[in-house]
């Protein structure tokens, strides 16, 4: 990258929010994925001209440009493979509105989720991946991620009204209706998004919570099933597997842990209560206990596992049907094993969805190959498992499962491809990310 293009940079935004100094870039190199890239140069804007400039810009000199927000990505989303220009969002953090009568707000891009929860009085937006609120809006909307409350709240795409796009020309556009999913799961491949109103949810009147002890991941499924034949709904249904508590060292004798939770009205939420107590009883489980506040998410059983482990992760994470989930959870052992490789799985099985990172020494260059070889394998066996499975549920399929997707999903790849080159016609917008 040429210095008078930097110079560019800094005239559209001012020199202390364009800096190209190793150190600093090293910061943006990353995310919680094991994709790496370092930029040429990050972009601190602070406004929706200041976005539209700098892509113009961008698009005129054919240099890739990646937006970024807290970098908590699974999936190497917000990190710069193709080098270029790294467009930090944080300083775009205000909370322009909130529309307590129509249960609304409207907030600027680099807004965290745990900033706008403060803000609220009676009322919440409920993704939360981490349930540390780390996130920021705008990422949450781009990787159209879930949380643990999803199977009573859906994903980012259910939250989002409208929103603020620059597009990769540099056009800015208003999106809302069915035009906002040209936005949502985007992953910043088409566009920016500078900002959203999105639809706030009432505070639960009551909540419960357990966390259950048993002997391996299918009393888990078999749980819910039982559950769900009472007709009852848990507004949380997490399932940690195995793998994860072999490397806490959690007791051995226990092969999964099922973290469920209910939230509503006082009634409503006791009679669901009792009709788990009861469930509970029929899996023979090794301990349950009860809580009235959520349970702790899957993603931080995930985190503190690979943090545990030293290792750096191969993340997947795909959607299948309920009934596939034990065969494609058993897929993921057997890989493991036959790769000699350690993995760490969670399921949220209200929707199917699965994620697990394979681990992998990051020095050893022979161990990474065979987590990429294992990732592959895993992705091929479920889709031969679940036809509907659905890659990069709640995470986005960023650069880690990009291959994957434009190789199981061909014609879906050929689509997205027309949409971009429409959109982003000079191809500068976070290049190596859906397809490679």
């Amino acid at each position: 990258m040429s210095e008078e293009f930097v110079k560019i940079l800094r005239k559209l935004c001012g020199r202390e929010n364009v800096f190209n100094n190793e150190m600093e870039l090293a910061s943006y190199s990353y995310d919680a994925s094991y994709i790496r890239g370092q930029p040429k140069v990050v972009v601190r804007p602070s406004s929706v001209e200041d976005v539209a400039e700098v892509i113009s810009a961008a698009a005129e000199h054919g240099v890739p440009i990646t937006p970024r927000g807290a970098g908590t990505s699974l999936v190497g989303g917000p990190v710069p493979v193709r080098g270029g220009i790294v467009l930090d969002m944080l300083r775009m953090n205000e909370i322009v509105e909130v529309d307590e009568e129509n249960m609304h707000a409207i907030v600027e891009a680099g807004v965290r989720v745990r900033d706008l929860n403060a803000r609220l009085d009676g009322m919440f937006f409920p993704i939360d991946p981490d349930g540390l609120g780390v996130s920021t809006v705008a990422g949450l909307i781009a990787e159209d991620a879930a949380s643990p409350l999803s199977p009573a709240y859906g994903t980012a795409r259910d939250s989002v009204l409208s929103v603020e796009m620059v597009l990769g020309s540099g056009r800015v556009v208003r999106l809302s209706g069915s035009m906002v999913n040209l936005a949502v799961g985007s992953e910043g491949t088409l566009g920016v998004i500078t900002r959203a109103v999105v639809r706030l949810s009432p505070t639960p009147e009551s909540m419960s919570s357990f966390s259950i002890r048993v002997i391996d991941a299918s009393d888990g499924l078999d749980l819910l099933s039982l559950v769900y034949s009472k007709g009852y709904r848990p507004e949380v249904f997490e399932i940690i597997h195995r793998d994860v508590l072999d490397i806490l060292e959690v007791d051995p004798e226990i092969g999964a842990i099922v973290e469920a939770a209910f939230i509503g009205s006082e009634p409503w939420v006791s009679a669901q209560s009792e009709a788990l107590r009861s469930s509970v009883e029929e899996v023979k489980p090794l301990g349950v206990e009860e809580a009235e506040e959520l349970p702790r998410p899957s993603m931080s059983w995930l985190t503190e596992a690979l943090k545990k482990a030293e290792r750096s992760a191969v993340f997947i994470s795909v959607s299948v049907s309920r009934s596939s989930i034990r065969d494609v959870l058993q897929e993921i052992d057997r890989v493991a094993m036959r790769m000699r490789l350690k993995t760490i799985t969670a399921v949220n099985a209200p929707l199917g969805w699965i994620i697990s990172g394979i681990l992998f020494d990051p020095l050893d260059e022979r161990e990474y190959q065979r987590a990429i070889k294992a990732s592959e394998q895993v992705v091929h066996a479920t889709l031969r498992i679940c036809s509907s499975a659905r890659l990069g549920f709640g995470t986005g399929i960023g650069a880690s499962m990009a291959r994957a997707f434009e190789a199981g999903f061909p014609e879906e790849a050929d689509v997205f491809r027309a949409i971009k080159s429409a959109l982003d016609p000079m191809g500068v917008m976070n290049p190596g990310k859906i397809i490679p």
